[in-house]
């Protein structure tokens, strides 16, 4: 079974359109593209899948909207 790992990326509405994502990599999230697949108002998420070290590993990333 692969990995599962859970990061927040917390973005504040008013901000730029980038936010970093909390990965040593230091690879950024595009939040417009997060934006139009919204599932509420409060939270967010997206599941991406890596390869690391020649294998596959499933990001489970959770952006939390400020007010």
């Amino acid at each position: 079974m692969d990995k599962l790992e859970h990061y927040t990326v917390d973005w504040d509405r008013g901000s730029p359109e980038w936010v970093q994502e909390p990965l040593p990599t230091g690879e950024w999230v595009d939040v417009a593209e997060w934006n139009a697949m919204v599932n509420t108002d409060d939270e967010h998420y997206e599941t991406r899948v890596r390869i690391v070290d020649g294998k596959e590993v499933k990001y489970a990333l959770t952006i939390v909207w400020w007010d």
